[in-house]
C-alpha cells in the first residue's frame, strides 16, 4: 500500500467569482463513493465538458460542491493536464481524505449543486489566457494556490497524525500536529476552512489500524521530538 498516491485535501471555500470564469467548464455528471484503503475517504468522479472556443491542453481551475441553500461542502482542483476540445466531455476526479464530500452521498441528488472556476488555460496552439485578477504589487496576500497547498498539507498532517497515534504509541504526535497545523494555516492566511473544522472532519473518520501500518506512519510523519 502506498499512501503517498492519495490526495488529502480539505478544499478552500468561496473562490472569488471575479478571479475566474464560471462558464468555461461545466460538470455534466458526478459520483462520490466511499473508499477504505489505506484509510477511509471518498473517491470523487466527475464528467467535465468544455465550453471554450478552442482546444486546450492545460488548465488552472477547480470545481465546488454546494447544497441547495448555497452552503459550501467541498472543492477540488481540476487535473492541470486536462485536455479538451470544444464540446468534448472527459473524466476527472481523485481520492480524498479529511473532507466533507461524503455528505453528498446521503443527500437528494437534486440538492447537490456544482460550480466551476477557471483561472487560466494553455490552448493547443500554445497561446495562454488568464482570467485571474492581478493582485496589487504591495499586497502580501498569498496566492490561491499557496492557500490550497497549505490546506492540503494540513489535511495530510492531521489525518496521518490522528490515524497513526494509537499505532506508534506516540499519543502526543497528534497534539503536536494540531499546533503545527495552526501555524501553517496562519502563515498562509487561510481563514476557511478553520482549524477546528478540519480537526472535526479528520476525527469524524474512524481509525483503521488494519490499513495503516507503523511503517507507513514513520515514513510520512516526522520523528518525535
Amino acid at each position: 500500500m502506498k499512501i503517498a498516491v492519495f490526495v488529502v485535501t480539505i478544499a478552500l471555500a468561496g473562490s472569488a467569482a471575479a478571479d475566474c470564469r464560471e462558464d468555461l467548464l461545466t460538470i455534466e455528471d458526478w459520483k462520490v463513493e466511499r473508499i477504505t484503503d489505506p484509510i477511509q475517504g471518498e473517491r470523487v468522479s466527475v464528467q467535465v465538458k468544455s465550453h471554450m472556443g478552442k482546444p486546450f491542453r492545460m488548465v488552472d481551475g477547480s470545481y465546488a460542491f454546494h447544497d441547495a441553500l448555497g452552503r459550501h461542502i467541498s472543492s477540488f482542483g481540476f487535473n492541470p493536464d486536462l485536455k479538451l476540445a470544444p464540446g468534448m466531455v472527459s473524466a476527472d476526479g481523485g481520492r480524498y481524505f479529511g473532507t466533507q464530500i461524503g455528505r453528498v452521498r446521503n443527500m437528494d441528488r437534486a440538492d447537490v449543486k456544482i460550480s466551476t472556476c477557471v483561472r487560466a488555460v494553455v490552448y493547443e496552439d500554445g497561446t495562454k489566457e488568464t482570467f485571474t485578477a492581478k493582485a496589487a504589487a504591495s499586497a502580501p496576500e498569498p496566492t490561491p494556490d499557496a492557500k490550497t497547498k497549505a490546506v492540503q498539507g494540513v489535511g495530510m498532517l492531521l489525518t496521518l497524525a490522528y490515524q497513526c497515534a494509537p499505532i506508534t504509541g506516540d499519543r502526543q504526535r497528534y497534539e503536536r500536529a494540531k499546533s503545527e497545523a495552526a501555524k501553517l494555516l496562519t502563515d498562509a492566511s487561510v481563514k476557511e476552512p478553520t482549524l477546528v473544522e478540519m480537526i472535526k472532519a479528520v476525527e469524524g473518520v474512524p481509525r483503521d489500524d488494519g490499513k495503516v501500518t507503523a511503517q507507513m506512519c514513520n515514513m510520512f510523519l516526522p520523528k518525535s521530538k
